[in-house]
């Protein structure tokens, strides 16, 4: 019985450690990052793509939920291609945020990289 403890701890911990392979986790990042580059390029605050930080984080969510469906993803998130993903997204020029971004996504970011169950 107390094997059984520990195996189910460290698979908890190792789940934790490693991000799991949760729809909402990887969502929740992809978005955070999404949204800290559109701030960092200026397109976050009055007059702009985004009134607010907010605004961003809803429709943003949105986006990945979409991009991500629950049904096809949750249990199947390959936690190595969301950093992937995130990183990439980090990395977007902001002279070019739209295009590049669009990119990103479409190139690093896809349902058949990040929800492939690895």
């Amino acid at each position: 019985m107390k094997t059984l403890i520990r195996a189910a701890s460290a698979l908890v911990l190792f789940t934790f450690a490693c991000g799991g392979n949760d729809q909402a986790d990887a969502r929740d990042r992809a978005t955070t990052q999404t949204c800290n580059q559109y701030k960092s390029c200026g397109e976050i605050g009055p007059s702009q793509l985004f009134p607010n930080q907010d605004e961003c984080l809803v429709q943003k969510r949105n986006f990945w939920d979409s991009t991500w469906l629950y049904a096809q993803c949750e249990g199947k998130i390959h936690s190595a291609a969301v950093d992937n993903c995130v990183n990439a997204i980090k990395a977007v020029s902001c002279a070019n945020f739209s295009n590049d971004y669009n990119s990103v996504v479409a190139t690093q970011c896809s349902i058949a990289q990040v929800c492939n169950g690895r």
